[in-house]
């Protein structure tokens, strides 16, 4: 765990714009990712779930606050925290913090870039296997 990330192919480099409109684009056709998808691209990605621990939290309500308080507790006992609330204001990258700061746009559209790449290459073997795409 806590092993540094690197992607595991070349990606296209694109902006901060380029990247929130690939990413509107895909949600805009109510993409709804079943979880076969996710692990097929967190495959091809080289796992980068498992380069860390995770404290999920889910409910109706107060989720973003209880996020808050435990990446504040955690980072109290000196560790490296990220967390992932929504929605925004201003900014799409206020939404993924890295010890408490917002994550910068080029490494925002870096990961979008990564992810649209990992989705190609999960689509292209899938139909050559005669599946159907993500």
């Amino acid at each position: 765990m806590d092993r540094a990330y690197e992607i595991p192919f070349e990606t296209e480099g694109i902006g901060y714009g380029e990247s929130l409109r690939l990413l509107k684009g895909a949600l805009r056709f109510g993409i709804q990712p079943m979880l076969e998808s996710v692990a097929d691209m967190l495959d091809e990605l080289g796992r980068p779930d498992g380069r860390f621990r995770v404290v999920q939290i889910a409910g109706t309500n107060g989720k973003t606050s209880t996020a808050r308080y435990v990446a504040a507790i955690l980072a109290g006992e000196g560790l490296s925290t990220a967390l992932y609330t929504s929605p925004e204001l201003v900014s799409y990258t206020e939404r993924m913090e890295v010890g408490g700061t917002p994550v910068p746009e080029p490494s925002f559209a870096r990961g979008i870039a990564a992810a649209a790449e990992a989705g190609r290459r999960v689509n292209a073997r899938r139909a050559a296997a005669g599946r159907a795409s993500l």
